[in-house]
């Protein structure tokens, strides 16, 4: 049997604030509204939830009742209800959370207290952080398109023993969106289209989306998403130029069941972005409360990302073995800034990370013990470059190095195991541990105090 369905249709439209008053009456109408949705769907959806939950990033089955860890999850119809612009919009709100957002391209979040490579980020499982994150807020989270997303486990505290040192703060783990052929009979064919407007910053998103396959054999899912961010408008503020910007992406992912233990996923996700204002360093900048205007007269970036990556899953391989997990992984990341100053004088400057990874995870249970173990590798290859220009437009010098070491290398190695026992059923104990090892070489960096090439190469390692 089969089942097209291509009349999907979604439409989103957000008012935004033309003036403080009408701002006021909007607000009070949202929140008398969703007191009543509340209250009615209190006892329906709010009871049994966290028990509901399954938590993957802790890399073991448990509910997020039993989780020894805060954990907040959203997934499905209730990620989408957000009309989130961008993923680190949607982690906004969240206990023991708070988002800085410079503007519509920049946001980080901070997860009790820590931001920057101190949290990390996962796409279903895969590492997302790479050797050129920043300390403190960047732009990074925008490059991962919020439509391409179904969802998100936030585990909130230390996770070094599961994902290494970068896990201080928390772990996010995002999951992409997956074809239902396990649901479906025979060929079948669906299709969405969504469309999300808003004239706060008078911005377009649209979302096409295509699912295919054959029931109980495999699936492939489809989705474009095509942003168009206008300037803000804000509140006793008024226009703040600038701060538009355009955005593409692209993503497919294909399921199969190889056999009755084992299936097959192929994921890759593209993202473009041209044009992100760093407004605030700017003349167009706006004061707010005092704060002081910046002096570049131009100073922008344009970002590309891809991910792609192919996963084998097993389950019930072996008596002793329960399920397992062999990931391959490549992501590219491309960084192109332009910065004016108020003398004139201008640079250009890029990044550019390659980043391969192996992933192996293994789960096994007996008695009362749930034990998960594994290794991580990933390489990251990065090159960089600056290009400094005079105030008439004329080249001044070729720089050693951009904004970090050129011609680079980082490993990072890992080597985890975690015990999860349970002791009479009221209470759990987990014991874990990791081995990380991991090495830098740096091709070329300007010397700080001579000025001149110079080469670093180290190695460090640790026991959790």
């Amino acid at each position: 049997m089969s089942i097209v369905n291509l009349t999907v249709v979604h439409l989103w439209i957000c008012t935004g604030a033309v003036n403080e008053r009408q701002n006021r009456l909007r607000v009070l109408l949202v929140f008398c509204l969703l007191l009543v949705v509340s209250e009615k769907l209190r006892g329906e959806v709010a009871v049994g939830t966290l028990e509901a939950t399954v938590v993957e990033a802790i890399r073991v089955e448990l509910s997020a009742e039993d989780a020894p860890y805060s954990v907040y999850s959203l997934t499905g119809s209730e990620f989408k209800k957000t009309l989130s612009r961008s993923v680190v919009e949607s982690l906004e709100g969240q206990a023991g959370v708070s988002v800085q957002k410079t503007s519509n391209g920049q946001g980080s979040p901070y997860l009790r207290g820590f931001t920057g490579y101190r949290t990390l980020a996962t796409v279903d499982g895969v590492r997302y952080n790479n050797s050129v994150y920043r300390d403190g807020p960047n732009e990074y989270f925008s490059l991962i398109d919020s439509q391409s997303i179904n969802g998100f486990e936030l585990i909130q505290g230390p996770g070094s023993v599961l994902y290494g040192s970068d896990a201080i703060g928390g772990t996010l783990n995002l999951q992409t969106k997956q074809s239902g052929y396990l649901l479906e009979d025979g060929y079948y064919a669906h299709g969405s289209q969504g469309y999300r407007y808003a004239t706060a910053e008078n911005s377009h998103i649209s979302r096409t989306e295509l699912d295919i396959g054959e029931g109980g054999k495999w699936g492939l899912q489809l989705g474009y998403s095509w942003k168009d961010f206008g300037d803000v408008e804000a509140s006793g503020i008024g226009n703040q130029p600038k701060t538009g910007y355009a955005e593409q992406a692209w993503d497919a992912r294909f399921d199969m069941l190889l056999n009755e233990h084992w299936s097959m996923i192929v994921v890759h996700q593209s993202l473009t972005q041209e044009d992100v204002w760093r407004t605030h360093s700017t003349i167009y900048a706006k004061s707010f409360a005092g704060t002081e205007i910046g002096t570049d007269l131009r100073r922008l970036k344009d970002q590309q990302r891809s991910l792609s990556y192919l996963q084998f899953l097993g389950e019930d391989i072996k008596p002793w073995l329960d399920q397992v997990s062999f990931t391959l992984s490549y992501q590219a990341w491309d960084e192109d800034g332009e910065r004016q100053r108020a003398n004139k004088k201008s640079l250009n400057e890029y990044i550019n990370s390659r980043m391969f990874g192996v992933d192996l995870e293994l789960l096994s249970s007996f008695d009362q013990h749930s034990l998960s173990y594994g290794i991580d590798f990933y390489r990251d290859s990065v090159d960089s470059c600056r290009v400094d220009f005079n105030s008439d437009g004329s080249l001044d010098r070729l720089r050693i190095q951009g904004p970090v070491g050129d011609d680079s290398t980082y490993d990072l190695i890992g080597l985890y195991g975690q015990d999860l026992i349970e002791v009479n059923g009221r209470a759990d104990v987990i014991l874990g541990g990791r081995y990380t090892y991991a090495s830098a070489s740096i091709g070329r960096y300007e010397d700080p105090v001579s000025g001149s090439p110079a080469s670093y190469e180290d190695s460090w390692h640790n026991f959790v």
